[in-house]
Formats: C-alpha cells, structure tokens, sequence
C-alpha cells in the first residue's frame, strides 16, 4: 500500500506467521484504544520493530529489509505489506 492507497503512509509486515499475526492484533488494539501510546512506540524515523516477532510497522511508507534496512516501497512493493488501521 502507498499513501495514495491508504491515505496515511502506514505500512506494516504481513502477518504471515502466528506470532507476526499476535503482534499485529496487539498493535491494532493499541492504536484504537491508545493512540498516543502506539503512536510513542515508533522511533524518531516513524518506525516500530520488534526483534521477538519480526514483526515492524512504518508510518513513512517504508519496507524492512531482512538485513535490518528500511526503504521507501513502490507500487510494486505493494504486494508485500499489510495496511490495516
């Protein structure tokens, strides 16, 4: 998904695993019920990781690498990230 897609420039991994699933479920509960909580777990770039899960999510329209590198996603990207808010 891409800004133009969503609006909003949130992209986050696919929950392709039991435990990435779990984070994302959590992830969303938090930011409908506390949004300046979840909105306070990103870094300054805008970028939450979470090594136990693998799971990350970018409010910059970005991809995590599986070497640990972010990068901006294009519309062929878009096949590989969730956007769910």
């Amino acid at each position: 998904m891409t800004d133009e897609d969503t609006g909003c420039g949130y992209t986050c991994a696919i929950d392709d695993t039991a435990e990435k699933r779990r984070a994302l479920d959590e992830r969303q509960k938090l930011a409908q019920t506390d949004n300046t909580v979840w909105l306070r777990s990103f870094d300054k770039d805008g970028r939450y990781y979470d090594p136990a899960t693998g799971f990350w999510e970018s409010l910059n329209s970005e991809i995590r690498n599986d070497d640990g590198t972010w990068e901006t996603i294009t519309e062929a990207d878009a096949d590989i990230v969730a956007c769910r808010l």
